[in-house]
């Protein structure tokens, strides 16, 4: 069996995966997406224990309007990536988009990590959300 896939005027003939190694590249990606994302659908629990908290309790001192202002950009954020996350792995396939969209997490966890005011958490916080 062959799917057709065709890119920039060239078709090539691609073996299609077992039902097997389908079941497979399914888990890894729910796998991946729970790892990685996690920053966002974990939020409430981000925003209440460590950016509210004052820099005495090990916090980041923000304000609540802070905090939801970060959440909403990066769920929108999150939302939007998948315009070029899917141009990626269309033009690219998906090793090519999956090494994107980590290098976009691995380089807003630093970002996150290091911040220390509301524009390195927001870019942080960003960036994963682009990624995952």
């Amino acid at each position: 069996q062959y799917s057709i896939i065709t890119m920039c005027q060239l078709t090539l003939p691609v073996p299609l995966p077992s039902p097997r190694q389908r079941m497979r590249l399914v888990v890894f990606a729910c796998i991946q997406t729970m790892l990685c994302a996690g920053i966002v659908f974990g939020w409430a629990s981000v925003a209440g224990s460590l950016l509210i908290a004052p820099f005495e309790d090990g916090g980041a001192n923000l304000t609540m309007d802070e905090t939801t202002t970060i959440f909403a950009i990066a769920a929108s954020t999150a939302s939007l990536s998948s315009l070029f996350l899917g141009y990626i792995l269309d033009m690219k396939g998906p090793r090519i988009c999956s090494l994107v969209a980590h290098l976009f997490i691995g380089a807003g966890c630093l970002l996150f990590s290091y911040a220390t005011s509301y524009r390195g958490f927001l870019w942080g916080t960003g960036m994963i959300a682009f990624g995952g």
